[in-house]
């Protein structure tokens, strides 16, 4: 039995030269001839003979890879317009979808077992972070923020005048308001940009992946020791004024 298969993903992936090598090694398995497609941000297009030549791609910013996709016929001299199998890998920030994959014209075996091995991939590509892209991390962030500021806000106000009341219920409004706009628009930003919804670990790519990691680890390193030394600060001005009064 002959069939055809169509299966996309939506979550942020982060793509190694181990990563590319090992979904060629898979469709080399069974295929007699591939080909490898390339897009980059400035708008072009290149059609490859072999990996080699993607992995070499130098991947700076202004022509950074956006999509990759490698296609595989069952016998060689076949076009490529209507391929057995390929799969697309995508930068979600442009494209709707992460990964996708196509199969025509296949044994249902066949089918089964590049539909799972396919799977098994893109389960390992995802990147760890996926689910600070998802609309319910901002929704919970911003009603966190909301609480946050409610509880401060009522902790410095008088609250038992009914006109006093309404007043701070008309205030609380617009933090509320401010609130969710901190978390959908500027901590959205921050995430967007220290964890990108793809990475294709190719060229000039590797060394921004391997910047913003660097970045991450001096700015959390930075907020822990903060943190350390306020407390410690607390702790020794509690001691001091116990000693003294």
């Amino acid at each position: 039995m002959i069939g055809n298969l169509n299966k996309s993903y939506d979550f942020p992936i982060i793509v190694t030269t181990e990563d590319l090598k090992s979904l060629s090694d898979l469709l080399y398995s069974g295929f007699d001839e591939l080909q490898y497609n390339i897009n980059t941000k400035d708008g072009a297009r290149y059609t490859l003979d072999s990996l080699e030549e993607v992995l070499n791609f130098s991947n700076p910013d202004d022509r950074k890879i956006q999509r990759i996709c490698i296609k595989g016929n069952k016998k060689k001299g076949e076009s490529f317009m209507y391929p057995n199998m390929s799969v697309s890998l995508l930068d979600k920030s442009v494209f709707s979808k992460s990964c996708e994959l196509e199969i025509i014209q296949l044994e249902e075996t066949e089918l089964c077992y590049y539909s799972q091995r396919v799977e098994e991939f893109v389960k390992r590509i995802r990147a760890p972070y996926w689910w600070l892209h998802k609309s319910a991390f901002y929704w919970i962030t911003g009603l966190l923020l909301y609480f946050l500021s409610a509880i401060f806000y009522f902790h410095h106000v008088d609250n038992t005048d009914p006109v006093n009341r309404v007043y701070n219920i008309l205030v609380l409004q617009g933090v509320s308001a401010f609130c969710m706009f901190i978390s959908m628009v500027i901590i959205e930003k921050i995430v967007y940009y220290f964890f990108p919804e793809c990475f294709f670990a190719i060229g000039e790519q590797l060394k921004r992946i391997e910047k913003l990691n660097k970045l991450k680890r001096f700015i959390f390193l930075t907020i822990i020791t903060a943190l350390v030394v306020g407390v410690l600060s607390s702790i020794i001005a509690y001691y001091v004024v116990r000693l003294f009064s």
